[in-house]
């Protein structure tokens, strides 16, 4: 088994976003170093001045420098039929694979994380870092910051490590018989570990204990393990991965109810990484009201919480379309209506009241039975299924169209009356979102929906 051990230095902590400045690898059996190889980079991009300070590395030292193009046939021959190894592997990896890709080579190989794999067999160290790592081995680094001199420390202390390696970790990770070596550095593995294979809501955590990301599942564990898979380079990819240091969870009986939890949380909490839902939100609804005639007519407003609503759209664009179709159902008056498509000299379909020769009562008996229609789409109801545990059932609650809680209740408990079932619930705040997807769900499963008595 060959191993190439491998640092670089860059223009910033993204590979699809920075260049490679330098670069340096050593090729060992483990035991003895094979072959060296060590260039700077032309990255063709400006280096940071923060970046100069850390690394000495300069524009002018670089000017001159073969580009990544140059060598990279040289870097895929050394690499590509061994192990990559690195200090934090996925960052070294990532930089390493994405400019091979840009130049024609697709890099396959297996990856040892010396962080992790230290972390394994010299256990108790108050700190992994290279620096603190090779000094608490009495590992010598010259040229810090500095691809050969990293390298070379990186080579050392993979010797050490190894020679203590008395249980043979080595194997499992080369195996992947773990998933140890894919998961986020500052993420301990017990906490992945300690994940349930079962339905529910996962929360990823900084190193602040902010949650930055919460997302839902059928299997926890699965899920949380789908986001630490591939070399994807985006920025933002990798600045997720980096900054997870914690995971955490809530477990609840079925899809719908992850789901339901999924949306309030990002509600609550409003993650960084969460983009979708945050702006999921009826923001207009139809509203009904007097003329000074006392007919009763209907509008698309912003939602008003003064005014009793009849409907929540999504824009003010459904609202009119759905009162077109209210207007052609029930004969409703197009201009009572908020769509008068009619000029003023074209004949009305509403028999007369737009003109007053239909009489008040007459006319908002139509309105009021449009409006119930409407309303019979919002009813009250309960939505019956598996609980957590045996003997229990799982309620989601819904009252006049809008969800109110979600629980657990005894079997012998589920049934329409509110006030026994009331008790159980978890009240969370309702949204669009809620609303739509246990609508939905009780449109497709009318076995799982007992009526409110």
């Amino acid at each position: 088994m060959l191993y190439a051990i491998v640092d670089i230095e860059t223009t910033g902590g993204y590979a699809s976003a920075a260049g490679i400045t330098e670069i340096a690898i050593v090729i060992t059996d483990g035991e003895n170093c094979l072959e060296e190889f060590s260039t700077l980079i032309n990255p063709y991009c400006t280096i940071p001045h923060f970046i100069t300070r850390l690394t000495g590395i300069t524009q002018e030292m670089v000017a001159t420098a073969p580009g990544f193009s140059e060598v990279a046939e040289k870097i895929y021959s050394l690499l590509h039929d061994k192990v990559f190894v690195a200090h934090n592997v996925n960052f070294d990896y990532s930089f390493v694979h994405y400019q091979l890709k840009q130049n024609g080579y697709t890099l396959q190989c297996k990856k040892l994380c010396t962080v992790r794999y230290g972390k394994k067999v010299i256990t108790g160290l108050r700190s992994y870092s290279l620096g603190n790592f090779c000094r608490a081995l009495d590992i010598p680094i010259e040229n810090r910051h500095r691809a050969g001199g990293d390298c070379a420390a990186t080579f050392l202390l993979l010797k050490k490590i190894m020679a203590a390696d008395v249980q043979d970790e080595l194997s499992k990770f080369l195996q992947n018989k773990t998933k140890e070596k894919n998961l986020p550095l500052q993420l301990n593995k017990a906490d992945f570990l300690s994940l349930p294979a079962a339905t529910g809501v996962y929360y990823f955590l900084n190193s602040k204990e902010k949650i930055i990301y919460i997302g839902k599942a059928i299997n926890i564990k699965k899920r949380v393990a789908s986001h630490f898979a591939g070399n994807t380079t985006t920025k933002q990819r990798q600045e997720f991965i980096r900054n997870i240091a914690f995971v955490k969870y809530k477990l609840v009986a079925t899809e719908l109810m992850s789901l339901i939890l999924e949306s309030a949380e990002i509600k609550k909490y409003w993650p960084v990484y969460n983009k979708s839902q945050k702006n999921f939100e009826h923001r207009f609804g139809i509203y009904a009201y007097t003329d000074q005639n006392g007919y009763l007519r209907l509008c698309v407003e912003k939602l008003k919480n003064q005014l009793p609503l009849i409907l929540s759209v999504k824009n003010k664009v459904e609202g009119l379309l759905t009162l077109r179709k209210m207007v052609t159902n029930y004969d409703l008056c197009p201009r009572f209506c908020q769509v008068a498509y009619l000029a003023e000299t074209e004949a009305c379909t509403c028999n007369g009241a737009c003109t007053g020769t239909l009489k008040v009562l007459t006319y908002n008996k139509k309105v009021q039975k449009a409006i119930e229609k409407i309303k019979e789409t919002a009813a009250s109801f309960f939505i019956v299924d598996k609980g957590l545990t045996p003997g229990e059932s799982s309620i989601i609650a819904m009252e006049n169209g809008c969800f109110i809680g979600m629980g657990y209740v005894p079997e012998k408990l589920a049934t329409g009356k509110l006030h026994q079932i009331e008790p159980y619930l978890e009240k969370i705040k309702e949204n669009s979102f809620i609303n739509t997807v246990v609508k939905l769900k009780a449109l497709e499963q009318q076995h799982l929906v007992v009526p409110v008595k």
